[in-house]
């Protein structure tokens, strides 16, 4: 994948704009716009570093190259886990009301992991559309379309 098809692809799933996403990673927006257009052909290191720094679920790999998976290895699922295991004496459950006290860390970390499932499921939903978009380009007079999607999937 190109790097226009990767800067394409985080600003879909971002739902950013070209502008807006240069103003967050800390970019001049020609640079997104060169990417976008086709001018710039690669993510370079120190743009996927600002990437990474604002958008940390991306995959380096992937920003660089365009191949393997978009998203990182359950990295942030990873981190939390650890996080929440020591800070174990940080929260608290009051059976009365059944309240949870949680340290400021642990709430934004699972925020965080709440942003990148939420993301995930834009683009699983994304690429389903795009799939049955082209199942009905190939089939455009077939029978139950969904019914032989799902078959296919």
């Amino acid at each position: 994948m190109s790097g226009r098809k990767v800067i394409i692809k985080i600003l879909e799933v971002e739902r950013l704009n070209a502008k807006r996403f240069a103003e967050i990673i800390g970019v001049q927006p020609t640079q997104v716009y060169d990417l976008k257009s086709g001018k710039i052909k690669k993510i370079s290191e120190s743009v996927a570093d600002k990437i990474l720094d604002k958008f940390s679920k991306y995959s380096k790999t992937w920003l660089l190259t365009g191949d393997g998976e978009m998203l990182s290895e359950s990295s942030l699922s990873k981190k939390v886990a650890g996080k929440i295991a020591d800070l174990n004496h940080d929260y608290e459950v009051n059976n009365q009301n059944d309240s949870i006290t949680m340290s400021r860390e642990v709430f934004e970390m699972l925020n965080k992991l709440t942003d990148t499932v939420q993301s995930q499921q834009r683009v699983i939903e994304n690429d389903m559309s795009e799939i049955k978009a082209a199942f009905k380009k190939a089939h455009p007079h077939g029978g139950n379309h969904n019914a032989d999607i799902a078959g296919a999937v």
